[in-house]
């Protein structure tokens, strides 16, 4: 009786941690849940107040298929802020043109190049920026496969969209990096 009194103790002590733990965790879940933001929603101003970044939250998302020989990725970039955000324009295709390097791809494990040539540019001015108000989206697509060097044949590939882009008044930069891409893609 002793023996099994024990191990009762013994097993409620241990019962009674975990749900100590399992509270825990829950409590400090509901507060991790709290003080972050709904990028679905526009957050509160005291959440704005504490953080600045998501005035102009931009969020990206790639999609891609195959059409004939081309491969066709579709970029979204939507500010799920409370501000207008600006982007460099030479980090988004427009007419289908992708200006500057701005997606980390890999083949079979192997980062793929950028082909299309890199133009040196200065810093920025005002009218270098495309204005995104909060809850649009702008979107392009394009033939990726025009602007890196894809190998032939099947191969697994992995995309990201992944710039750095500065801000419009000149101080700082923000990192936009959108959903990740693996499929496989045959050119």
């Amino acid at each position: 009786m002793q023996t099994i009194l024990k191990c009762s103790l013994r097993s409620l002590n241990t019962m009674g941690n975990l749900l100590l733990f399992m509270i825990g965790t829950t409590l400090a879940l509901n507060v991790h849940a709290q003080s972050t933001p709904n990028h679905d929603q526009a957050p509160k101003t005291s959440l704005v107040r504490k953080k600045s970044a998501m005035k102009n939250y931009i969020q990206a998302t790639i999609r891609a298929k195959k059409i004939d020989d081309k491969f066709i990725v579709d970029l979204t970039l939507h500010n799920k802020g409370v501000e207008n955000a600006y982007l460099w324009n030479i980090f988004f295709p427009i007419n289908g043109q992708l200006k500057q390097d701005s997606f980390d791809i890999t083949c079979d494990g192997k980062e793929i190049d950028y082909t299309h040539p890199m133009i040196k540019r200065g810093p920025p001015k005002d009218t270098d920026f495309i204005e995104i108000k909060p809850g649009s989206a702008y979107s392009s697509a394009f033939a990726i496969s025009d602007f890196y060097d894809f190998p032939k044949g099947i191969v697994h590939c992995s995309l990201r969209y992944s710039v750095y882009n500065p801000s419009k008044n000149g101080k700082g930069h923000s990192k936009i990096e959108s959903n990740t891409i693996e499929m496989a893609v045959s050119l």
